[in-house]
């Protein structure tokens, strides 16, 4: 998509939720739409082929949901982040949570990686986790599986990093090996790229085999003492500077060519991600706190401070 084809752009209001909207995602067959609000429910639309929106289910909650995630290969499955340190796995075709997460904090974001092997979580003390889910917790539709399970206890991997300054929503690239994220320090809003690398624990776990296999050939007798697998890890690459205010959130396109950044002065300012160039901005009423492009790149929705979308 070229920077001539916003212009086609036309905004249709959903006006769903009794209270402010935290997040919204579109599946990423762009067939359905996900809305997650204040009034602890999220809601489900399915597009029309008309372009209209008609809602198909409501997930009610005990606790506020803040952020919703489709994963990319299992369109009918989402996870669900609460303020409640949880996150929870469902699946639509069951309408009911298939697994759950306990965090250290309370969180602000999740996002499956493109590959829907890593889900990455924000909490409100600007840590970041990627946590490596558990094939079999995905396995099977029909499994009556709601256990809770603690991050640093799960059988997945995971990897954590820290910040001084806030950050605040963020998204994966293409390739599942690098997080975008919109951050704010000292009044400037940036955008931040870090790279996610887990090859330490497959090389640990090769160097591991061949280890164990010399022992053995040593003394048949004598049992080798296992190497601790590193674990995965962010490491912070790149700072770019986009607003003179806090940016609050930002997506990219399916192609990871095209970047929607918003910030506080309630302006959304369209990149070209390959150049990490900004060659369009939107000022919209209201601060936009969350955005989703749909599968195909050629919607967009965004929403702020209100029960509109």
């Amino acid at each position: 998509m070229n920077a001539s084809d916003w212009s086609q752009f036309s905004l249709v209001d959903l006006k769903c939720h009794e209270s402010v909207v935290h997040s919204i995602q579109w599946s990423h067959n762009g067939q359905y739409l996900a809305s997650a609000s204040a009034d602890k429910t999220v809601k489900i639309f399915f597009l029309e082929k008309n372009g209209s929106m008609r809602m198909m289910q409501v997930i009610t909650l005990t606790s506020t949901p803040k952020s919703i995630s489709w994963h990319p290969l299992d369109f009918e499955r989402l996870a669900i982040a609460g303020d409640d340190k949880n996150i929870e796995i469902w699946d639509v075709r069951q309408q009911k949570a298939t697994a759950k997460f306990l965090t250290s904090g309370s969180n602000l974001n999740c996002l499956w990686s493109p590959d829907g092997e890593k889900l990455a979580i924000g909490n409100y003390d600007d840590k970041l986790i990627v946590l490596e889910i558990s094939k079999d917790l995905l396995s099977d539709a029909d499994t009556d599986n709601n256990a809770t399970f603690s991050v640093n206890t799960s059988p997945s991997a995971s990897a954590s990093i820290s910040f001084d300054y806030e950050v605040n929503q963020f998204c994966w690239g293409s390739q599942s090996d690098y997080i975008v994220f919109a951050s704010g320090e000292k009044n400037y809003g940036n955008i931040g790229i870090l790279r996610y690398d887990n090859s330490n624990s497959s090389n640990s776990n090769d160097g591991n085999s061949k280890s164990n296999s010399k022992s053995k050939k040593k003394s048949s007798s004598s049992t080798p003492s296992p190497t601790p697998t590193p674990a995965p890890t962010l490491t912070l690459i790149k700072t770019i500077p986009a607003a003179t205010c806090n940016c609050l959130c930002l997506q990219l396109d399916k192609s990871s060519s095209r970047l929607a950044v918003s910030s506080i002065d309630q302006t959304i300012s369209l990149w070209d991600f390959h150049d990490l160039i900004s060659d369009k901005s939107i000022i919209q009423e209201g601060t936009i706190r969350c955005m989703s492009f749909s599968g195909n790149g050629k919607f967009i929705a965004v929403t702020g401070e209100s029960s509109t979308i």
